[in-house]
């Protein structure tokens, strides 16, 4: 029984009281912290998931091909990219980006897209998605007059490696 039932109050005001909290925002439908929170306006859209991913999921990476091939100058989102270090020690620094002829998935556990030019394998290639990888190479100079690029999966490097190399010219900056 409850104890509202046996106090003083007369139960037309009672049954108001109960209108006024169990109605009183009727109009906009049930709350619950989900509706409230997904109709907030400064709340952040729910991630998207690209693909399933768990312990078990197995990258399933294809060969990375090649649709352009350009040198640019170091700017200061580039040098962010590559870092104080880099820049501070190399001599005449200079981004290579290569954009893919297709998306390139996200990375799974360890593997990362990496470029290759001239056969030197570039560990800390930036990944811009959805289908741009950036290397950074310490002196313009040490390019050749026509070079290769090519691109691979850290992890597995036979199976995505480019097809075809990219030709490139060091003066596109």
């Amino acid at each position: 029984m409850w104890t509202i039932s046996s106090s003083r109050v007369k139960p037309a005001a009672l049954l108001l009281l109960t209108m006024i909290l169990g109605c009183g925002s009727a109009a906009d439908g049930p709350r619950t912290a989900t509706s409230v929170a997904a109709t907030a306006p400064d709340a952040p859209e729910p991630a998207l998931a690209d693909e399933p991913r768990g312990k078990d999921a197995q990258p399933n990476y294809g060969p990375i091909d090649l649709a352009s091939v350009r040198v640019r100058a170091m700017d200061e989102q580039l040098a962010r990219y590559a870092g104080q270090e880099f820049v501070r020690n190399a001599r005449d620094p200079v981004a290579v980006e290569a954009v893919t002829t297709s998306d390139l998935p996200l990375p799974l556990g360890a593997s990362s897209p990496v470029l290759i030019i001239n056969g030197q394998v570039y560990p800390d290639t930036w990944f811009i998605r959805p289908n741009r990888l950036v290397a950074f190479v310490a002196d313009r100079a040490s390019l050749r007059e026509t070079n290769n690029a090519e691109a691979m999966w850290i992890g597995a490097e036979t199976t995505t490696r480019s097809r075809q190399p990219m030709p490139f010219r060091p003066n596109g900056g």
